[in-house]
């Protein structure tokens, strides 16, 4: 699901890098936790409580009341993932440098300037008394780990740094960073300014499509008309570009769905989710399940936050995508010092900046002071003395010297918000009812929440979408004028929702789950549709659903745009002319070309590991992208190319926009512009592109199609975040990084699949390799007609220490597609999980 985030190791990466050379490794105490039996004396606790584990080291927490319960997690988080949790909490509060040094500035810097901590303070704030004593029980579990524990975690220790105790608020920054995950288009944006400096204005739309069948946002070009740019993007790329996948905005993720009984074998309700993220290792979830009189529940969490975000509490069952909301903007805003004090024009007239001071401690160094300017928009986040995107940080990259504009960050600051409330309201839901009611009432979080109890199942659109006088959010915004002004925010009232629908089942999977005519905007930036598509058809197709049918279609490889592509291919208007276009081409490419479509005609959208499909699928696609669009942006190595990719990477792409849809023939991009001698047709690039993938492939694979396997060429890497930033690094620092890698990293393991698949494995688009780096981090299943509904499993292994046997030992059940059963009751669940510690109540005089 997106953003949600994955794991961010920058802290391993970082302490890896700069300490491993100074620090010899076999001092490190390489710590598995505590594995055996023991029994702890807590002063806090209101009665006894104790910690198990099965055989994947997933906990299993039992206590009395929901205080203990929070006490016994925070302990867990901590015994498994500490490394995760610092560098989440440090990361969300812009001190990565207090860690790493200055290497982690951009990071730092950003984040200081937007402000997430201010709303990390904002939600605390309005939570209830409730929630702020889970979180106050939760740090207390996590501090009690760390006074007691002999050793830390294998990365903290190698980085040489020691965390500081964890508060309640930590775990809001986490909630905060998850947040700024879901915010679907910053990337968009960033990546349009950049694309402006490549082709003119005119050509973006085509590059931004918002469906296949919604006109290209051609109104939406006209407000940067005549604008003219410089280098203010490329900065501001750089520095999300620096953060790993996990902590970037706008990464697409997930699907859900919910079956109504009357489509199921046994007369009840069925409940799945996966959630699709970066991948990483460890995984950004951990398993969890808890019973106690308060609840009993079982599903995943993330570490650092006392809650089960989704999964199944003997009640009901929830689950989780991204809706791909559009929930903040980019301002461009005209400068001018006045007395030397910084302005911004609005309106007619010159206003002055607010200012305010940010002191970052950085490791080995001076305390770095960063001052922001604010409009009435948001922070500036290329302006003042060491700004967020300030040269120093960037020492490969050339000088930026045409800044001619501010670029302001608008977002919400979540000021009397009680998401929180809900958020923790919901995994305690004891009807279907009370969960509705709930879910109405998580707002700073952007979500498709799907839940159902044994005879129910709905659907509830969760979130804070701006109103904007005129716009669609897709590019940054005028600040000068008030056209593109944020007036409110949508309506609850107003948001998508669905229970027990006639058709008998709710699916979301990123696409748009709205109509194209819903009278409130929620975003211009959806995913793919094939996903969604296939979850109907899955569906649809029985009146007998089950686990076994909710398992298949979690583990399904069937690309539907496959079949879409063939269709234009074999348009009778279009054969015509792609044969006239193939037999234009010089004797050897024409011969590959023919070679090449009878390949593609004759394969189907099953993208099986052992098949030939997805390698002949995805050079097809590899060769036309960089046909259509690699003359205009300047190759494939350019500032240009490496935009469109992240435009496609977020969203629905202008790739396959192109390919499918019959309007965009007329597209300029199908011209050439480096033969300016001809006029090239839609017919003549795909024609090129059908002879420069037969080539490619019998270079790379082989000229025998016999030998053709997408699971060769498409495998599974898991890196730790420490490896995933080394390219960062210094070469040095990188090589240290990389020296560690068989203890750091796992795989390759083929993979089937891609990114239009319900087994999502997306790599980017237009690369010279298919390697994925978005796939399902984790995956559950509710049957409630089954002795033991829930079923799940996490993509990695519990632990984040490379040195426990929990760090990958979920990893192979993951690839096998093997789920783990989560008993509720007492009984069926002590028989597979061992004691490990035992938690008693003492009193604290």
């Amino acid at each position: 699901m997106k953003k949600l985030l994955s794991t961010i190791l920058v802290l391993a990466a970082i302490g890896f890098a700069l300490y491993l050379i100074r620090t010899p490794l076999l001092n490190i105490a390489f710590s598995d936790g505590d594995t055996d039996q023991q029994t702890l004396d807590v002063s806090t606790l209101k009665g006894a409580t104790s910690l198990s584990r099965n055989e994947l080291g997933m906990p299993l927490i039992e206590g009395q009341n929901s205080e203990d319960i929070a006490f016994a997690l925070g302990y867990a988080d901590a015994q498994d993932r500490l490394s995760q949790m610092v560098s989440s909490k440090l990361a969300a509060q812009g001190r990565l440098s207090e860690m790493a040094g200055e290497v982690a500035l951009p990071m730092d810097r950003l984040m200081r300037s937007i402000g997430l901590q201010a709303q990390a303070v904002n939600l605390y704030t309005a939570s209830d008394d409730h929630v702020k004593k889970l979180l106050r029980h939760y740090a207390d579990g996590v501090n009690y780990w760390m006074d007691h524990s002999d050793s830390l975690p294998t990365t903290l220790a190698l980085s040489d740094y020691q965390p500081t105790k964890w508060t309640p608020l930590d775990s809001v920054s986490v909630f905060a960073l998850l947040n700024f995950g879901l915010s679907q288009n910053l990337q968009q944006e960033v990546a349009n300014l950049t694309l402006l400096k490549s082709i003119p204005a005119e050509k973006l739309p085509y590059l931004n499509p918002i469906y296949p069948d919604v006109d290209l946002p051609f109104a939406e070009i006209k407000k940067l008309q005549g604008i003219a740019f410089g280098d203010q993007a490329q900065p501001l790329s750089d520095a999300l570009a620096r953060m790993p996948r996990s902590v970037r905005p706008g990464i697409a993720a997930s699907n859900n769905w919910a079956i109504s009984p009357q489509l199921t074998q046994n007369n009840a309700s069925i409940v799945a989710n996966d959630t699709h993220l970066p991948i990483s290792l460890p995984s950004i979830w951990s398993m969890v399940h808890i019973i106690s009189p308060e609840m009993n529940g079982a599903g995943i969490s993330v570490p650092g936050l006392p809650s089960i975000v989704a999964g199944y509490n003997g009640h009901i069952s929830w689950g989780m995508t991204m809706v791909m909301a559009d929930t903040q903007d980019l301002f461009l805003e005209k400068l001018q010092r006045i007395n030397g004090k910084l302005h911004y024009y609005y309106e007619g007239q010159w206003l002055p900046t607010r200012e305010r001071l940010e002191n970052i401690r950085v490791r080995d160094g001076e305390t770095e002071q960063l001052v922001v300017h604010e409009t009435h928009h948001g922070p500036l986040l290329n302006v003042g003395k060491n700004h967020a995107l300030s040269q120093s940080i960037y020492p490969l990259m050339p000088e930026a010297k045409n800044q001619p504009y501010g670029i302001a960050y608008r977002s919400h600051d979540f000021a009397g918000d009680q998401t929180l409330n809900a958020f923790f309201s919901l995994m305690q839901s004891r009807s279907f009812e009370e969960a509705k009611n709930t879910v109405k009432n998580i707002r700073a979080i952007p979500l498709n929440i799907v839940y159902g109890d044994r005879d129910n199942i709905g659907w509830q659109v969760t979130g804070l979408y701006p109103t904007r006088r005129s716009g669609l959010g897709l590019l940054p915004s005028p600040g000068w004028v008030d056209d593109y002004e944020w007036t409110g925010v949508v309506d609850a009232e107003q948001h998508p929702n669905a229970q027990n629908p006639e058709r008998g089942f709710i699916g979301t999977a990123n696409e748009r789950n709205v109509a194209a005519d819903y009278p409130v905007n929620l975003s211009n930036s959806w995913y793919y549709p094939e996903r969604g598509e296939r979850i109907d058809n899955m569906i649809q197709a029985s009146d007998e659903h089950d686990l076994v049918t909710s398992q298949a279609m979690q583990l399904d490889d069937f690309s539907r745009l496959v079949g879409k592509i063939q269709t234009t291919l074999n348009q009778t208007e279009f054969d015509a002319a792609l044969r006239l276009s193939i037999s234009r081409l010089p004797q050897a490419e024409r011969r590959d070309a023919q070679r090449f479509l009878a390949h593609y005609r004759a394969i189907n959208g099953d993208l099986h590991k052992d098949s030939a499909n997805g390698l002949i699928h995805h050079a097809f696609l590899r060769s036309a992208m960089i046909a259509l669009f690699s003359d205009e942006l300047g190759g494939t190595e350019s500032e240009g190319w490496h935009a469109l990719q992240t435009l496609h990477d977020n969203s629905y792409s202008a790739l396959i926009d192109h390919l499918i849809v019959a309007e965009r023939s007329a597209s300029p991009f199908w011209d050439n512009i480096l033969s300016p001698e001809q006029r090239e047709s839609k017919a003549d690039v795909i024609a090129q592109s059908l002879a420069s993938a037969q080539q490619w492939l019998s270079e790379h694979y082989g000229d025998d199609s016999d030998d053709w396997v997408w699971g060769e060429a498409h495998q599974y890497h898991f890196q730790s975040g420490a490896s995933q930033m080394a390219q960062h690094l210094s070469g040095v620092q990188a090589t240290a990084v990389e020296s560690l890698s068989d203890f750091l990293d796992r795989g390759p393991y083929p993979a089937s699949g891609d990114f239009s698949t319900l087994n999502v494995t997306g790599h980017t688009l237009g690369k010279d390799h298919f390697k994925p780096w978005l796939i399902p981090e984790m995956r559950l299943i509710t049957d409630f007609s089954r002795d033991v509904p829930l079923v799940g499993i996490n993509s990695t292994g519990q632990s984040d220490n490379p040195a426990s046997d929990h760090y990958d030992d979920g990893i192979e059940a993951f690839v096998e597609g093997r789920y783990v059963e989560f008993p509720l009751d007492s009984e069926q669940a002590r028989a597979r999980y061992q004691l490990q510690t035992q938690f008693v109540p003492v009193s604290g005089d």
